[in-house]
């Protein structure tokens, strides 16, 4: 038997998208750290109450563009999403418990159904830019 959805959680932040490497490749460690923290905080203050998935999980990350904004080229747009991912896992270590939520497990591969997560980008409807987390767990 296939794969049944067993919950689904969604987290809509408005006017917020992570930077792209290209755009933090001459960002100083500290500013770095400081962008990762934004991230956790944005998913906690938007998408509370925080859930914990178990196990496998299909994760679509959708970033909507609006007026007068362009898309990013696939290896930036896939690339850009690691703080938020970073953010949805459960803590490795103690200093990490701070910009970790444990939405779900880890984030290897094994975690994400196909073995990645799933990144989208599209234009917005209201022209505004915005981001969309999707987090869906599945029960085998």
């Amino acid at each position: 038997m296939g794969k049944v959805a067993k919950r689904t959680w969604v987290c809509i932040i408005p006017d917020y998208w992570p930077a792209s490497p290209n755009v933090i490749a001459g960002w100083h460690w500290r500013k770095k750290h400081r962008e990762a923290k934004r991230a956790a905080d944005l998913v906690q203050a938007y998408g509370t109450p925080l859930p914990e998935f178990k196990g496998k999980v299909k994760l679509l990350i959708v970033r909507e563009y609006g007026y007068r904004q362009r898309a990013l080229d696939p290896d930036n747009l896939v690339a850009s999403v690691k703080p938020l991912i970073d953010a949805l896992r459960a803590p490795k270590r103690k200093n990490e418990q701070k910009n970790r939520l444990s939405v779900i497990e880890d984030d290897r591969p094994d975690t994400f159904e196909g073995g990645a997560p799933d990144v989208q980008q599209r234009r917005a409807h209201e022209n505004e830019m915005r981001t969309v987390i999707v987090v869906t767990g599945l029960e085998a």
